[in-house]
């Protein structure tokens, strides 16, 4: 996997978990929110329905009692409600007694005078809201997969300008290890990029320079060493005749 490939891959992946878990938090957060005021309203309901029921239980109306349930039954949300006797019979209920997700249980005591007559109990569903989380939750996914994509697209963009920057970069180091100096690279932008490659750029020329500089020391040494080889040889042909005169000398005698 190229290094563009892994960068990109490594921010979506970061982008979108980092969205993910802050949509599923929220959606955390807003289901706590409502189950703690279904709680609330449940408790609350449940004490006005013992409060309804104190004079129905303690003048043992089952009647009114049923009556009493009944029309707790019409409260919106509630599914069930129930009450009982001191001894813990059952003496009125209506509706039906299911757990659920998104069921809440209240109970509250019947008393009066600090005497306690029984209790009443009460479900609330909130069953509209479910569905809404389920949907709720669906559209966080898609959310977050649409961000993913998106980041992906930005950075792939991103990555490519990058990458073009650094394969031209790359391709001039190539060019330098061979040998080749001076040359220029094209500088776009005035980014840490741009900047980049217009240091490399004076990196080139200083090394052509010194290339060159290099050349003439080399040509001055070796329009040195031809001087040498000439006094060298200037020196040999002198002594060559000096020693043919010192010859000439010791073998003759010039009086004979």
């Amino acid at each position: 996997m190229s290094f563009r490939a892994k960068m990109i891959t490594g921010i979506v992946l970061i982008e979108g978990l980092f969205l993910l878990a802050i949509l599923m938090s929220s959606l955390g957060i807003l289901s706590q929110s409502r189950k703690q005021a279904l709680v609330t309203r449940a408790a609350s309901d449940a004490r006005l329905f013992a409060t309804a029921a104190a004079h129905a239980l303690v003048s043992d109306d089952i009647g009114a009692l049923q009556r009493i349930v009944r029309q707790v039954l019409r409260n919106r949300g509630v599914t069930y409600a129930a009450a009982w006797d001191g001894d813990g019979r059952l003496l009125a209920h209506a509706g039906r007694n299911t757990v659920g997700a998104h069921t809440y249980q209240a109970v509250a005591s019947v008393a009066v005078d600090k005497t306690s007559y029984g209790k009443v109990e009460i479900e609330v569903a909130d069953r509209g809201f479910g569905p809404i989380l389920e949907q709720a939750g669906r559209r966080i996914i898609v959310i977050a997969l649409g961000e993913m994509l998106l980041t992906g697209l930005i950075f792939w963009i991103f990555g490519r300008y990058l990458m073009r920057q650094i394969a031209a970069i790359e391709a001039g180091t190539a060019r330098i290890a061979q040998g080749e100096f001076g040359f220029q690279l094209p500088v776009t932008g005035g980014d840490e990029l741009a900047r980049m490659v217009a240091g490399f750029n004076g990196m080139s020329t200083q090394l052509k320079a010194l290339q060159e500089e290099a050349a003439r020391e080399h040509q001055q040494v070796l329009a040195a060493n031809e001087q040498l080889k000439e006094r060298i040889h200037e020196r040999t042909e002198a002594l060559a005749v000096a020693n043919r005169e010192l010859e000439y000398l010791a073998m003759h005698d010039p009086l004979t």
